[in-house]
This record gives structure tokens, C-alpha cells and sequence, in this order.
């Protein structure tokens, strides 16, 4: 019998005690505590009593998980929106800007109505001063 003094644990706790064996080849053994405080030794090694640790569920732990995805996905859904409207903006731009140029009449073309300018920008010169 191994006793192990001064080991102050919950009444809760207390029934969840076990004893570890540990061996000189690396072995784990465990054992029931059946006397408080002490350990039934088989051979040689080192020993110790150990208790499992409760597990608690935390809500605070949650609430703020929840928290944060829902900030990181607001965040993501802004974005989107912003990029979204950007491209909405450009898209705008493009439409109104040959409206703001130089106006084209129209002329039809076989069966389609096209724009048609009177006359060009880009005059002709010629390279030399011969003009049959």
C-alpha cells in the first residue's frame, strides 16, 4: 500500500480518483481507488492518484464564438456590398460617358440603323505633292 498525504479533493471528485502505475518499460496502469488517500502497489515504479477533469460547458465561451462569427460575417456581407456598389458605380460611368461626347447622327446601313459621323477627325494628308 502506497498512502499519498495531504491530497484534498471535492467529494464529487473523490469517487473519479484512480491510481496510476507508471513502469520502468514506459506501461500506464490504472487502478481504482479502494482506500482513501493510498494505492495498492504491484512491483515497482512510480505512482500517483489522478482525477479526471470535469469538463464544463461554458456558455460565455459560446456567446462570444457566436459573437465573433457573426462580426467576421457582417463584415464579409459589407464587402461584398461595397464592392457590389463599386462596380455598380463604373458600370454607370461607362453607360453615361458616351453620352457626354461628341453627338453621332445615324444612318441606315442595309437593315440596321448605325452611327454615322459627318466628318472625320483624322484628315487626310497626303505624302507627297503629287495629285493625279
Amino acid at each position: 500500500m502506497i498512502q499519498f498525504p495531504d491530497i484534498s479533493v471535492k467529494k464529487k471528485e473523490n469517487s473519479t480518483m484512480r491510481c496510476v502505475a507508471f513502469g520502468a518499460n514506459g506501461d500506464i496502469q490504472f487502478s481504482n481507488v479502494t482506500v482513501p488517500n493510498k494505492c495498492l502497489a504491484r512491483g515497482h515504479g512510480q505512482f500517483s492518484i489522478v482525477v479526471p477533469k470535469s469538463k464544463k460547458s461554458s456558455k460565455k465561451g459560446l456567446a462570444i464564438g457566436l459573437g465573433v462569427g457573426f462580426g467576421i460575417l457582417t463584415l464579409l456581407l459589407v464587402i461584398l456590398l461595397m464592392c457590389r456598389i463599386a462596380r455598380n458605380k463604373e458600370l454607370e460611368y461607362m453607360q453615361n460617358e458616351p453620352e457626354k461626347s461628341e453627338n453621332l447622327d445615324t444612318a441606315w446601313v442595309g437593315s440596321s440603323k448605325l452611327p454615322a459621323a459627318e466628318w472625320s477627325r483624322n484628315f487626310e494628308i497626303p505624302e507627297n505633292d503629287y495629285i493625279p
